[in-house]
């Protein structure tokens, strides 16, 4: 029986690697067809464009001829305008001549009749002095013959330019009629043309985007089948039990109990930005602060000085004890300093580096530009402040209950220094100060300040 499943399951796996390369070649032909299809599609869509630029092109240029030839026909209407009223003052000019030269002529010939004829001229000049008469006709001939050379002379003169206006009138008809002629046919072929050619502009851009978008519909057709198979596969593909797991036909499963699983990135939250998919260690704003961050030089350790041995305190100088919340109140002083330094980070260097208000002038001068620069990064220093500020009001409330004990018990009698008769002294000292029998080591090690 089990070589007989063993047979069917096998010639189902044979079935089932079959089924699944045949789908992989389908989906493979599916994908090559799509590549075909994407490519052709991007060769007729950038030949479609390169039309639609072209007929974009060929239209913004008739647009420019067609306005540089309103402006031309602009242009020629207002010359023609400008000769048109030169015609016309010419016109007038030309009446105002033809009427003068009627007027002249007149003239001549009212003057040329009323002259007196040249024999009654000399019947009188015998009858009177030959010579005087001779001198006078002479004289009245000479100006008359000089009256009719000028009147000849501006005769002659107003009919050339008589000509001459009315040859510059014809012409001016002649280029009149031309650019009337000319403007005419301008707006005949100017109206039609741009009407005619955005009709057709517009026509087949809108066929063009009509084919584009049934293109795109079919194109997202098949690539959302070609995804659906993907997917199908995908699953059948995970699904499937490889050929070396026989678990379940009586055999011991191959999977091992120690392999490590693999997290899926996009359930890792950085908890410095807030933002799925890396750790704390590769977190970019990390990155950037760090690169941002100034290069501090290195801090100079401060030398521990040594500190001076107490002075002894004169025997018959009285001990002023101070209440506990005047003792809080100056402890609060000298640990936030004359400035009342609030701040948290502040109250944690204070904690972390006990010659914090000395360290500018333990600094070199080089560094002095970099005072408020904390040697601490933000988030050491943010934890460094929550210690310091739980132990600093563990240290107030413990000086609290001491103070309340020390006033309530009295000193003991073994712990009273034998040289100088001083209790409190020595109650305050260090043990390594005092020797096995509880007494005072020297005279000098007796220190001022029995709160200390």
């Amino acid at each position: 029986m089990r070589e007989n499943t063993i047979d069917n399951m096998s010639a189902l796996e044979r079935e089932y690697a079959n089924d699944v390369a045949s789908l992989k070649d389908e989906l493979e032909e599916e994908q090559t067809t799509k590549e075909a299809l994407e490519e052709t599609f991007a060769l007729e869509l950038s030949r479609e464009k390169e039309n639609h630029d072209r007929a974009l092109e060929v239209a913004n240029e008739l647009k420019l001829k067609n306005d540089k030839l309103v402006f031309v026909n602009a242009k020629l209407l207002e010359d023609f305008e400008q000769l048109k009223k030169g015609s016309r003052v010419i016109e007038s000019a030309l009446t105002k001549l033809t009427e003068s030269h009627e007027q002249l002529k007149a003239s001549y010939l009212k003057e040329h009749a009323n002259l007196p004829s040249p024999i009654a001229i000399n019947n009188d000049a015998c009858a009177t002095n030959s010579t005087s008469c001779e001198a006078s006709i002479l004289k009245e001939n000479v100006e008359l013959r000089a009256q009719l050379e000028l009147l000849t002379s501006n005769y002659g003169k107003l009919e050339e330019n008589h000509g001459k206006l009315s040859s510059s009138h014809e012409d001016l008809l002649a280029s009149h009629d031309r650019l009337k002629l000319a403007h005419e046919a301008i707006i005949s072929k100017a109206t039609p043309c741009s009407t005619s050619s955005s009709t057709c502009v517009v026509t087949n851009h809108v066929e063009e985007i009509k084919e584009l978008k049934a293109q795109v519909t079919s194109l997202k057709n098949d690539l959302v089948k070609s995804h659906e198979g993907k997917c199908k596969l995908d699953t059948m593909l995970s699904v499937q039990q490889s050929p070396n797991d026989k678990s379940g036909l009586g055999f011991k499963s191959n999977n091992k109990k120690g392999q490590v699983q693999v997290k899926d990135p996009a359930k890792i939250v950085c908890f410095k930005c807030n933002i799925e998919g890396h750790h704390v260690r590769s977190c970019p704003l990390k990155k950037k602060q760090k690169g941002k961050r100034p290069q501090v030089q290195t801090h100079i350790q401060p030398q521990v000085e040594e500190m001076p041995l107490p002075k002894k305190k004169q025997a018959n100088a009285p001990i002023v004890e101070k209440s506990s919340e005047e003792e809080l109140q100056q402890d609060m002083i000298n640990f936030n300093g004359p400035g009342n330094r609030t701040g948290m980070g502040d109250l944690a260097a204070a904690i972390i580096d006990p010659s914090y208000k000395d360290m500018k002038t333990k600094f070199p001068t080089s560094s002095h530009d970099q005072w408020e620069c904390m040697p601490l990064p933000e988030v050491n220093l943010r934890y460094a402040a929550i210690d310091g500020y739980v132990s600093f009001e563990l240290y107030r409330r413990l000086k609290k209950i001491n103070d309340g004990q020390r006033q309530a018990q009295p000193i003991p009698r073994e712990v009273v220094c034998p040289d100088c008769k001083e209790a409190a002294r020595l109650a305050a000292l260090p043990p390594a100060w005092r020797d096995e029998k509880k007494q005072c080591v020297g005279t000098n090690y007796c220190i001022d300040d029995p709160q200390v």
